[in-house]
């Protein structure tokens, strides 16, 4: 198995996370012998346990491996890991970057002057519009645009920055391509796919959208970008955590 295989395999373990899947790797000379540990030594090792042990010893993972390379092709995602050179490298800043994303359309050089917009789902009619001028102005200074695809701002948001020409956005997802949420804005997510910028997730082809995704979703969102800009924000809502974990990474937060 050669390594951004094992990578994925990795990542397609349910319930391993990239923390524990980094301390995995550091035992190992290369990812595909983490498949040849024993079940001792596999549970000796700080968030593994026992099930999540068992699951790595399970031989059906090449098997799993070669099913989602297979429905990903089909619907035309990408897939890459850590290691391929096309990996947004604003994410290793993280403590836990992920093992491994799934991608339509493309990351650029320049979408690297990137500014997330944040906000609720749903917005004042004061906060829409504020939406609207705020992203039209950084797309038509050059500024990729990031946000999460939801309902409400990241909406407003990434259509904005796709009516100015030229203008890219980025949208992180909290499911799966198979599953993603909301589907209404499935129109919208190949609309940026096709020439405008990407769409990506760490989350596998098949993945439902838990809410525990979200704010996984929101550190990606923070990370890829400078800085973040927070239209609206309820007292615990989404925008806020984008904004907290903005700030924690070093990165502007705009309100």
């Amino acid at each position: 198995m050669d390594e951004a295989d094992a990578l994925l395999r990795l990542a397609l373990v349910p319930g391993l996370g990239p923390v524990t899947i980094e301390r995995l790797l550091a035992v190992v000379q290369h990812p595909a012998e983490v498949f040849s540990l024993s079940m001792d030594r596999l549970q000796a090792i700080d968030g593994v346990g026992g099930e999540r042990a068992r699951k790595l010893c399970d031989p059906r993972g090449a098997d799993r491996v070669a099913d989602e390379r297979a429905r990903c092709h089909a619907a035309g995602v990408r897939i890459m890991t850590r290691r391929d050179p096309d990996y947004p490298r604003e994410l290793t800043n993280l403590h836990d970057p992920p093992v491994a994303l799934w991608l339509t359309g493309a990351l650029q050089p320049r979408d690297r002057l990137a500014i997330a917009v944040v906000g609720p789902r749903r917005p004042t009619a004061y906060a829409h519009r504020q939406a609207q001028r705020l992203t039209s102005s950084l797309a038509r200074l050059g500024a990729c645009v990031v946000s999460g695809l939801a309902r409400g701002i990241d909406t407003v948001a990434h259509e904005a920055a796709l009516a100015v020409d030229g203008g890219r956005t980025i949208a992180v997802l909290g499911s799966g391509f198979e599953k993603l949420y909301p589907d209404e804005n499935r129109p919208l997510a190949d609309k940026i796919a096709a020439g405008r910028g990407a769409v990506i997730s760490e989350f596998p082809y098949g993945a439902p959208p838990n809410a525990g995704n979200f704010p996984r979703r929101n550190r990606l969102v923070a990370c890829l970008s400078l800085a973040t800009l927070v239209i609206e924000a309820g007292g615990r809502s989404g925008a806020l955590i984008t904004a907290r974990l903005a700030g924690e990474l070093g990165r502007e937060v705009l309100v």
